[in-house]
Formats: structure tokens, sequence, C-alpha cells
């Protein structure tokens, strides 16, 4: 097995795993302190794909500047990728993209809906987290708040890309038979 060498400079901080393929995605960037002008990559990155049965790696999106990448996810089949960025305004979204095929892919955040390997840009602000269901046609995104009681979660359809449900945590807690505290929403 031939297998292909990558040193990353800064930390490999999101990996994701497409487990029938046995492909992993990970984060490239420059380590901030790699050059006293490393500040220019700031918001800059881009995702590797290394084959686990080859051991060959190639680059799925470019290292450009994208926002900040918070938390990356890859469907089963590594077709998909979901990507939390955070851009210069801290604006945060989640994008989804499809990146089967063997071009790497690209996208610029004023251009995202018109790129039509985006089959969702889910803007939520303050998101912190999301997760994908398994067939990968619906997400949900997560925000704590900046205060107590602020948070709230939305579902998302990813074929319409469009927001189906959002739920408010309540500043207070309803109290329910059995003694069971439930937020309301």
């Amino acid at each position: 097995m031939r297998c292909d060498w990558q040193v990353y400079e800064g930390p490999v901080d999101c990996v994701a795993v497409a487990s029938d393929v046995r492909l992993v995605f990970v984060k490239n960037h420059f380590g901030l302190a790699s050059s006293n002008r490393s500040y220019r990559y700031v918001g800059s990155f881009g995702v590797d794909v290394w084959n686990v049965a080859t051991g060959t790696c190639r680059p799925v999106m470019p290292f450009d500047k994208y926002g900040r990448l918070l938390q990356l996810a890859a469907s089963p089949t590594g077709a998909t990728l979901a990507l939390l960025l955070v851009n210069a305004a801290t604006s945060c979204y989640v994008i989804v993209v499809d990146v089967a095929g063997p071009r790497p892919r690209t996208f610029a955040d004023d251009v995202c809906d018109d790129v039509e390997d985006v089959r969702c840009v889910a803007a939520h602000d303050a998101c912190s987290a999301f997760v994908v269901a398994p067939d990968w046609d619906f997400m949900a995104t997560a925000s704590t708040g900046q205060q107590r009681g602020q948070g709230d979660v939305r579902l998302w359809d990813l074929d319409s890309g469009e927001a189906v449900v959002h739920f408010q945590v309540s500043r207070h807690a309803t109290t329910t038979r059995g003694g069971h505290n439930y937020l309301g929403f």
C-alpha cells in the first residue's frame, strides 16, 4: 500500500469520518505561530480527504478564506460535508455541500446560494453545534445564546434548505406529571 504523508502545521481540530467508504476528512490550516505574517490566514482553511484503504490524500476544498471552521461532519458515504462556520462579522452558519467527484470544491460567502454543490446554508446566530440525521435529510443547529435562557434549536430540511421547526428555551421550567422538568418551547 502506498502512503502519502502530510505534516499539518496547525492543530488538527476538525476531523470527520465517512464510515461506509473509509474516508477521513481533515481541516488543513496554518498555525498562527508558524510565521510573523500568519495573521493573514486567520479564517482560512482547506479540507483534505484521506483514503484509509489506500493511504492517499487529496484536497476536497482548496485552502481559501472561508471563515473560522468550528465543526465538521461527513455523510457515511463521504459524498456530503457539513461545516459550522463563523465569518469575520461573527455570524454563524452551517453549510452543507456535496463533495463527491474528482475536482476540489470551493465556495464563497457571498455566492453560496448560487453554487450547485451547496445543499443548504443554515444561518443561525451564535450557533455552537449541529447534528445531522443519519439519512442526511434533516439537521439540527443549536445556539447556547450569550446569556442564560437565550438558547434555541432549529431543525432544517436539507432538501429545501429551510428551517422547519424553531425551539426556544423558556425562562421558566415547566413541571409535568412524574416530577420531570421540561423546557417550555
